[in-house]
């Protein structure tokens, strides 16, 4: 098992994911809710290492540039019973070498609290399989302000397209594992903001941008925070970044709040990720 994988499922025993690796593929999952115009949404991002997969050879291509396919079953299941399912199957780049690829998916459903539960399966080895399984709640107009899931970000770009991937005019990477590497940066983050404005002074809020460093017994520290000032609307989106250049290696947390005068949490959300930077001088 390659270090990217043991990583994750490292990180995914700390914060709660599941993930059974019954032979050898390697993928990072996550999961994000969002509010929609009639009922809310999930986006399924599934980040494939594509050496951990069987690859076959194109025809004519004269022994150089080959592909994998991935069979994907989804479950949306609530008290045991299958209320969503898709099946597909996944294609790799044709290239020369194995590469890394990206899947988005969007499947909206009535508010609610579901199990999920993801299998993916080598077609070129169907020993070669894995097991993802979570709880997901979605959510739709709670009667008070509240945030989307955060999502944390590769990269970002503006784009007019209309793929899985862009959201708001803008191209979204998924960032595998929530894993920032020694060559990240800057954290970038998306996130949405749902019926504020009866809880702002003057129709204005303020928002702290917090990343937190975590402690094996619970506390965390605030090692960098920067803050915003937004007139109130029905949907806030927030896409931006924070640089963590400096940030040592460790565990910790990205969070987006709504505060008070006092800089006292009205609502919140917070996302965990691990940073790796061997660089990095200054210890927290």
């Amino acid at each position: 098992m390659k270090s990217a994988q043991r990583i994750f499922l490292l990180f995914a025993l700390c914060f709660g994911f599941s993930v059974v690796d019954t032979y050898a593929i390697e993928a990072s999952v996550n999961l994000a809710s969002f509010k929609g115009d009639k009922q809310p949404y999930v986006e399924v991002s599934l980040y494939l290492i594509g050496s951990s997969l069987t690859r076959q050879l194109l025809p004519d291509s004269k022994d150089t540039i080959r592909n994998s396919q991935v069979k994907i079953e989804i479950r949306f299941l609530r008290d045991s019973l299958v209320l969503h399912f898709d099946k597909y199957a996944l294609l790799s780049p044709n290239s020369i070498a194995p590469a890394n690829f990206l899947d988005v998916r969007r499947y909206s459903m009535p508010a609610g609290v579901y199990d999920v539960q993801i299998y993916m399966e080598d077609l070129g080895n169907p020993k070669n399989n894995a097991v993802y399984t979570n709880r997901l709640k979605l959510v739709q107009d709670e009667g008070s302000a509240y945030f989307s899931d955060i999502q944390l970000l590769a990269s970002f770009k503006s784009d007019s397209g209309n793929s899985n991937q862009v959201k708001n005019g803008f191209l979204m990477e998924d960032l595998p594992y929530h894993f920032y590497g020694p060559d990240f940066q800057m954290l970038n983050y998306y996130a949405e903001l749902y019926g504020v404005q009866p809880i702002c002074d003057s129709n204005q809020y303020l928002t702290a941008f917090v990343v937190e460093k975590l402690f094996g017994n619970g506390t965390t520290q605030v090692v960098k925070s920067k803050y915003q000032r937004k007139q109130a609307k029905a949907i806030e989106v927030f896409l931006g970044q924070m640089d963590i250049t400096d940030l040592p290696s460790g565990n910790y947390r990205f969070c987006i709040r709504v505060i008070d005068k006092t800089k006292k949490p009205i609502i919140y959300a917070c996302v965990p990720f691990q940073r790796s930077n061997p660089k990095a001088e200054k210890q927290f």
